[in-house]
This record gives structure tokens, C-alpha cells and sequence, in this order.
């Protein structure tokens, strides 16, 4: 897994662009933090094509294993 990072203006940008949801709650006493997002993670090759073979390979093995 990659995570990315940048400004919060990046970060909009990028949530927009593959069309995820994500909102910080509130910070506590500890400067401690969660941030509610969308779970969807997306296989890319290395030219960020998506690989949508990958995906469906991968359900059908866990789909095999859930039976």
C-alpha cells in the first residue's frame, strides 16, 4: 500500500479527483486525532493506469475462501 500525502489543497484535489470522502474529528487533549474517510482502495500499475484484472481476481479469490 501507498499512502500520499500533501497541502490540504493536494489532498482535496486528489479526494475529488477519485471521488472519496474524508473529514478530520475534532483533536483531543493529547493532540491525538481520527479521521473519518472512505474505505476503497484502488489497484494501480506503475503509470497509475487502474488494474481492474487485479480486483477481479482478487474478489474471487476471497469469495473462494469466504465459501
Amino acid at each position: 500500500l501507498l499512502g500520499l500525502t500533501g497541502t490540504n489543497e493536494e489532498v482535496h484535489t486528489a479526494a475529488k479527483a477519485y471521488r472519496v470522502y474524508y473529514s478530520p474529528a475534532p483533536v483531543d487533549d493529547d493532540n491525538d486525532y481520527l479521521v473519518d474517510q472512505t474505505i476503497i482502495m484502488y489497484s494501480q500499475n506503475k503509470t497509475a493506469d487502474q488494474v481492474q484484472s487485479n480486483i477481479i481476481v482478487l474478489k474471487g479469490m476471497w469469495l473462494e475462501q469466504a465459501l
